[in-house]
């Protein structure tokens, strides 16, 4: 379900572009198969493996010593970090995506937060499985998009607008969606009001 939503809002992300006029749709060509197979294996293994290290093992860490606020938002910043290295001129030119960054992480981590099942006696029990799936289909979306072209900006709105270098979480219309996204999850994640 998490998948599903993940490739949704990147539909919507693009379709509204496109409605919009600032893109244009562009046909997939006849390897569209082999990148929708790729798309997947990237989306899952993408998915699985950043939310076991940063939903998993960090957010876990970061909850033994301090307020759950506190470790959500550290490890927003440290997903942010990560996926920031690079040159400084590289980092000067993109630096508004380490917002969307930071977004993504907050409602990565609201995500995993979402509870699975309550148990009267203790915490309500949570999985990865939001969060992974949610992450596994915004890349896949993404690279769908990316590696076949599918949408092309028509440059009627400044970069700033639609993502800096083609990159949605570089750009305010992406930044806002991710805005959207999080405060989705964390709602789901605060339904039955926990910690």
């Amino acid at each position: 379900m998490a998948f599903v939503a993940g490739i949704v809002g990147v539909a919507l992300l693009y379709g509204l572009q496109l409605l919009l006029g600032w893109a244009i749709w562009v046909p997939p060509d006849s390897a569209v198969g082999c990148y929708v197979f790729e798309g997947l294996l990237v989306g899952f293994g993408v998915g699985l493996a950043e939310e076991l290290i940063f939903r998993g093992w960090l957010l876990y860490e970061l909850e033994q010593d301090f307020t759950p606020t506190i470790a959500l938002w550290g490890n927003a910043i440290v997903f942010a970090i990560a996926h920031y290295l690079r040159p400084l001129s590289a980092i000067l030119a993109t630096w508004p995506q380490f917002v969307g960054l930071v977004l993504l992480g907050a409602a990565l981590v609201w995500a995993r937060r979402i509870p699975w099942r309550r148990d009267r006696r203790r915490s309500p029990i949570t999985t990865l499985g939001p969060a992974a799936g949610l992450h596994g289909g915004l890349v896949f979306a993404y690279y769908q998009v990316d590696v076949n072209d599918l949408v092309l900006s028509t440059e009627r709105v400044p970069e700033w607008m639609t993502g800096i270098g083609g990159n949605p979480l570089a750009g305010l219309l992406g930044v806002g969606f991710l805005m959207v996204i999080s405060g989705i999850t964390y709602a789901a994640s605060h339904r039955h009001q926990r910690v």
